[in-house]
């Protein structure tokens, strides 16, 4: 039986399967239906089986034909990031109700999206395994369905149409203060950073950029002239405000938008509403074909405007090869997304003899499937020359998936106030739990509820502390706390804050609880235990390495777990802590990095990169 929650009516016994992101219906379809449905464990499913098939999800382009490599690595779902799109987590979902429909018994798969539902229903009636719909019926689902494609099609006008207008703003800002070429054209080395206002002080230099840390300033005192590619961070602050304020700088700085015109953002807005590939019949995983799964994310995917703005990068290079601008190396934060495979490709076609760095400095999950190479990427040169890890581990996860181990380099962290802290005396015997909030509203609402409700089963008076993201906006903030205090069997005594994560792990914590977040990190370093809190309806991705964390799904689990946090033997000892922290940051080496770019140059020799004998 597929069906849409509302369209619920009696039923009998059977297992529920709920496949959606809404954790408020989530809570209240458990609540309304009879309590002799049994509920699928959805999420623990999901990422076992993310897990088991991580090799296929990364090398999704052999199971497609693709016309355009540059159309291709523009989309989403070619990006493969659970993230920023829902391919990984509907495919698992697809396998997932395969599994169910081959063993016998009654299910109920409840969708929150039409399309996926009317998918599996297609893939039930394949089978030939008999199939009950309750839903909206033909024409309203068509209804929908061109509702929903026509309003993706207006917001991606709009984007157009404001894209067009910044960039005519900058025209005019630059008739004041143009490109400083010049400039540009000494640098040895650029680095494409993440920018708002702010980040070029007045007097410079710029010494840092965004996840990439102290970089600039260590390559910097090291003789190497250095100039920026200022990426608009538009998702956090104004575009126009972000451009007004590079323009301003003193400093050798351009913007992508420099490198376009109009007529290129109409163009790369057209093709990019255009299928350039095509899944082929034989994508299948364990035999489950795919292929529909595919064709319903890339309808949906259609009219992303990420696929855009990942195009309109690759003019970047060539806009340094005609303005003479040939840096030895360009810099840019790697985590393998659309932006950056479009800046890569860019740089290869136009300016080929320039060494392309990717720069991680951000620990990753092992369901973030778009931080590894595919093996299409490396045996086609569309992966950076040379990628730089913060630490052991984190090279560990590239190369052991296939990234050559020439390639990906322990240069160590350069975000020294990032992830570690000093420890804190008696931190265990505070009395305090800790939630560590995201971004994500129905992710915040499982954890909440989840560690609130088990610190009130769990002996012993926890004073319970959670933390609201600063970038939530006061609507998520009032929704959560409404949606709290209408669970039942919550703690009495949570508190919300708005303090950053450091600055309550001082006053100690005996364990943090969390989802998806860096600051589980700071936490275990200042002395509190990790309780990675998963998702019952939806991938999990915890950063932590095995073993640093305990992770689980239900309340009885983590009630479970905060009574044992006394038990010094049930959990990581501090030694275990300190090592596997060592393992993911090393200490910043920016010589080796200098090393490996020379030896990358043909410096082999050891002789002095030549911007070093200029200097």
């Amino acid at each position: 039986m597929l069906a849409r929650p509302e369209a619920i009516s009696d039923m009998q016994a059977a297992t529920v399967w709920y496949f959606g992101d809404d954790h408020e219906v989530y809570c209240a379809l458990q609540a309304r239906l009879p309590h002799t449905l049994a509920w699928g464990d959805t999420g623990r499913r999901l990422n076992d089986i993310a897990e088991q098939f991580t090799d296929d999800f990364v090398n999704l382009a052999d199971r497609f034909d693709v016309a355009d490599w540059d159309w291709w690595e523009s989309r989403n779902i070619a990006e493969r990031g659970p993230l920023s799109s829902t391919f990984t987590t509907e495919c698992c979902r697809m396998i997932l109700f395969g599994k169910c429909l081959d063993r016998k018994g009654s299910n109920v798969f409840i969708c929150d999206a039409g399309d996926l539902a009317r998918v599996l229903l297609e893939e039930a009636r394949r089978r030939g395994t008999p199939a009950t719909w309750i839903g909206k019926g033909t024409i309203a689902q068509a209804v929908e369905l061109i509702a929903e494609q026509t309003t993706a099609a207006l917001r991606f006008a709009r984007v157009a149409i404001r894209r067009i207008g910044r960039l005519r703003r900058l025209r005019a800002l630059r008739r004041a203060r143009p490109v400083p070429l010049d400039r540009l054209r000494r640098c040895d080395i650029l680095f494409a950073a993440w920018t708002v206002p702010g980040d070029f002080p007045s007097p410079g230099p710029r010494d840092v950029a965004h996840y990439m840390g102290a970089l600039p300033r260590e390559l910097r005192a090291r003789g190497l002239t250095v100039g920026f590619l200022a990426l608009p961070l538009d998702w956090i602050g104004d575009g126009n405000a972000i451009n007004a304020h590079v323009a301003a700088a003193d400093e050798a700085v351009f913007l992508p938008d420099d490198a376009i015109g109009v007529g290129d953002i109409v163009a790369m807005a057209a093709r990019a509403l255009f299928s350039r590939a095509f899944p082929t019949e034989d994508l299948r995983f364990s035999g489950q074909p795919l292929a529909s799964v595919a064709r319903m994310v890339m309808r949906r995917e259609r009219f992303d405007w990420r696929a855009v703005n990942a195009r309109l990068l690759a003019g970047v290079g060539s806009y340094l090869a005609g303005n003479g601008i040939r840096p030895t190396t360009v810099f840019h934060v790697y985590e393998n997304q659309t932006w950056e495979k479009g800046l890569r490709a860019g740089l290869r076609r136009a300016l080929p003899d320039v060494k392309i760095a990717g720069v991680h400095q951000s620990p990753f999950s092992k369901l973030y499937l778009n931080m590894l190479p595919s093996r299409v990427e490396l045996s086609t040169g569309r992966w950076p020359d040379i990628v730089f890890t913060h630490g052991a581990r984190s090279r560990r996860q590239l190369t052991s998936t296939g990234a050559p181990d020439d390639r990906v380099i322990d240069a160590g962290l350069f975000r020294p106030s990032a992830f570690v802290l000093r420890p804190v005396p008696g931190a265990r015997r505070s009395g305090r739990l800790i939630i560590a909030t995201g971004v994500d509203f129905h992710e915040c609402c499982e954890l909440v509820s989840k560690a609130s409700q088990a610190a009130a089963r769990a002996a012993g008076d926890w004073q319970v502390i959670a933390n609201f993201h600063p970038a939530a906006a006061p609507a998520f903030r009032t929704r959560l706390q409404q949606f709290l205090a209408a669970q039942p069997g919550n703690s009495a005594n949570i508190e919300f804050v708005e303090r950053p994560i450091p600055d309550l792990l001082k006053g100690g914590a005996a364990a943090i609880l969390y989802a998806d977040t860096n600051a589980a990190f700071e936490a275990v370093s200042s002395g509190a235990q990790a309780i990675n809190v998963e998702r019952d309806h939806a991938l999990s991705f915890d950063k932590l390495a095995d073993g640093l964390a305990r992770r689980l799904y239900t309340v009885d689990e983590i009630a479970l777990s905060l009574d044992e946090l006394t038990d010094e033997d049930a959990w990581p000892s501090r030694n275990d802590v300190a090592l596997a922290l060592n393992d993911c940051f090393s200490p910043a080496d920016a010589d080796k990095i200098l090393s490996v770019l020379g030896l990358a140059l043909g410096n082999a020799g050891g002789e002095p990169l030549k911007v070093m004998e200029e200097k």
